[in-house]
């Protein structure tokens, strides 16, 4: 799949999200739903954002963690399995459980913030 394509395919794949957006960054593309950062496109693969628990599920379907460098991985977003790419009901719900992620992560580090 060419790279437009593999884009429009996850944005008609999650088109029942609000306000969904994909912007460019650093030589990818970054998914947005009500301005919540929550996934990454690269190289024509998905990525979603996890936490320590929604982690687990992408680990055990041995799914690899975003790695734009040989030697730098961002472990909090890890590839989206195909199955549940091909599955539009799926993958939007993987999509908000990613977006709930971003959400918790952004209010816990207000509440630190706030307590200093």
């Amino acid at each position: 799949m060419k790279r437009r394509s593999f884009n429009a395919y996850v944005l008609d794949q999650l088109r029942e999200l609000d306000a969904l957006e994909l912007r460019p960054m650093f030589g990818c593309f970054g998914l947005y739903s009500d301005a919540v950062f929550f996934g990454i496109i690269w190289e024509e693969r998905l990525f979603f954002r996890t936490d320590e628990e929604t982690r687990k599920q992408y680990v055990k379907m041995g799914m690899p963690p975003f790695q734009f460098r040989e030697q730098q991985s961002v472990n909090s977003y890890y590839e989206v399995p195909e199955i549940i790419l091909k599955d539009a009901g799926k993958l939007t719900v993987w999509a908000r459980t990613a977006i709930q992620c971003q959400r918790n992560r952004r209010s816990g580090q207000a509440r630190k913030t706030r307590h200093r």
